[in-house]
């Protein structure tokens, strides 16, 4: 009972905020002390590779994001189309109307999946974006804490 206590309690701290807030100091402090064992020279590399990834992330999901919304905007057009001689079937008599039903729930299917798809891809890109910022940041953290040695 003891053990499912703390495995419970394990679970909600890990999802908790302050749970998160203490992981991500862990992890900042490993990461200040992997890269103070580095020379100068190695930071001086480290820094420039990892601010490289990131305008190349910056430029990179900029020029994706406009290209996934044009891409999203012609595919709801398409299936605004669609959907527009869906509801002209629905009121034919026959079996039209029923195709015409399908045909509105599947554009509906199709569009929040691809709408969920984008967000998705956006959201993943901006957090990569984040996680490299960050990196950087603690480099430039560590460069500054070396010179003033």
């Amino acid at each position: 009972m003891q053990n499912f206590k703390k495995k419970l309690e394990f679970y909600i701290m890990y999802f908790s905020f302050k749970g998160r807030k203490k992981r991500e100091y862990k992890d900042f402090e490993n990461a200040i002390k992997k890269l103070e064992k580095l020379s100068t020279e190695e930071l001086e590399v480290e820094y420039i590779d990892i601010k490289v990834k990131y305008k190349y992330k910056k430029i990179s999901s900029l020029i994706y994001g406009i290209i996934i919304l044009l891409i999203l905007n012609q595919f709801l057009k398409f299936f605004y189309y669609i959907f527009e001689n869906s509801l002209k079937l629905i009121n034919l008599k026959g079996n039209y109307a029923e195709m015409g039903k399908v045909m509105i729930i599947l554009v509906t299917i199709f569009s929040v999946i691809l709408i969920i798809l984008a967000l998705i891809f956006l959201i993943n890109s901006i957090n990569k974006l984040k996680l490299l910022y960050k990196k950087l940041l603690i480099i430039k953290l560590v460069r500054k804490e070396k010179e003033n040695k």
